[in-house]
């Protein structure tokens, strides 16, 4: 499998993973009150909602692999984060 297919079939247990790794707390990810801060060392820290991923929206979240696929990270549970999609799209590979 190449890096690009590894990073958009996760799963929903990745999903929520990543998601509870950045602080959310909620059972259920479709629930809009959950809320957690987005970790982007660039101090955003700005919140994300549970319900709003891929979204295109300004609290919008996506799933960041914290030692990226293409420096040899992995999708083990470990390695996920949930992060802005603006966030994560300036991290890029870093």
């Amino acid at each position: 499998m190449n890096k690009m297919s590894a990073r958009q079939n996760l799963s929903k247990g990745q999903k929520a993973a990543a998601w509870f790794n950045s602080g959310g707390n909620v059972k259920n990810m479709n629930e809009p009150i959950g809320e957690a801060a987005c970790p982007w060392w660039n101090c955003c820290y700005g919140l994300m909602e549970a319900n709003r991923y891929g979204d295109a929206h300004p609290s919008d979240w996506v799933v960041d692999h914290k030692i990226p696929l293409a420096k040899g990270g992995t999708n083990n549970q470990c390695n996920l984060q949930a992060m802005h999609n603006a966030c994560n799209n300036e991290k890029g590979d870093s």
